[in-house]
């Protein structure tokens, strides 16, 4: 049984992600905001493939304690259906706040929910991850989000906060996540590897619905959609085809890629990284 976990699978491509999943004959573990969000990705994914093998977890990203929840049902998972590994963590959340505010564990909402979430949450399931041979992280960015440094004085934007720049900031903050993690666990022989992968910013549901009907159209002419191609990556990274990374040794990158043009930044952001995750989540 291969394990994959999708966090908010109701997000722009995240519904097909979870289809194609399971299609794939993978076990998906979906971790929904709400009952609602949850019975409509059953629903659909069933529907679709009833040979599907999926379960649904309920719980939100915005507090270290509902974080803490969603790892325990996890687990609870893995004794019910006596998995003790997992292939694959696809991190798909995002959300976005108008205001300045801090969640209340002290830490800005959009940095914590789209960033620091993904490192509490393959922390805690590293030691399933490391017992997958050749597990995987994988996070989504932008090409824009290249263009975002990290004000490690103003780690927060709390002085210079606009919703678009602190969520470019913690999707560029990703991208050096996947550094951390490979320095730390990219090694031995049960690797897990942190990946990237471009994906387009789908900005309305609307939009979703006119590509998928592109879809449509484009295979009676055999040209995949933008959207197609996504998908096809995405599923690549998880079959681990094809897929590109950012790899590290000892700390510093072994090649300069553009996503990190100040590589004494990178080294610092990811002592922070180490230092909130390790010390504020596990205390």
């Amino acid at each position: 049984m291969k394990v994959v976990i999708v966090t908010e699978p109701v997000r722009a491509y995240g519904l097909e992600l979870v289809s194609e999943l399971c299609r794939e004959g993978y076990f998906v573990i979906a971790i929904t905001k709400s009952a609602t969000d949850s019975e409509l990705v059953s629903k659909t994914v069933t529907h679709r493939y009833d040979f599907a093998q999926i379960e649904t977890i309920v719980g939100n990203f915005n507090s270290i304690a509902s974080l803490r929840q969603i790892v325990l049902n996890i687990k609870l998972l893995a004794t019910q259906y006596r998995f003790n590994s997992i292939y694959a963590v696809i991190c798909n959340q995002e959300k976005v706040y108008d205001e300045f505010q801090l969640n209340e564990d002290g830490i800005e909402r959009i940095f914590f929910e789209n960033y620091l979430t993904n490192i509490f949450l393959c922390e805690s399931l590293i030691e399933y991850l490391q017992k997958e041979p050749s597990s995987k992280i994988i996070c989504p960015t932008l090409p824009q989000n290249q263009l975002v440094g990290i004000n490690l004085k103003d780690l927060y934007r709390q002085n210079s906060f606009t919703p678009q720049s602190a969520m470019r900031q913690a999707k560029f903050a990703n991208a050096l996540m996947v550094g951390y993690f490979n320095v730390l666990y990219n090694q031995g022989s049960n690797k897990v590897t942190g990946l990237l992968y471009h994906s387009k910013d789908v900005s309305s549901d609307e939009e979703l619905v006119k590509e998928k009907e592109q879809g449509r159209l484009a295979r009676l002419l055999n040209k995949p959609t933008e959207f197609e191609s996504i998908m096809q990556t995405i599923i690549a990274l998880v079959n681990l085809k094809n897929y590109t990374s950012i790899c590290y040794k000892d700390s510093k990158p072994v090649q300069a890629p553009s996503i990190v043009s100040n590589k004494e930044m990178g080294e610092k952001f990811w002592l922070v990284s180490e230092k909130i995750s390790r010390l504020k989540y596990f205390s």
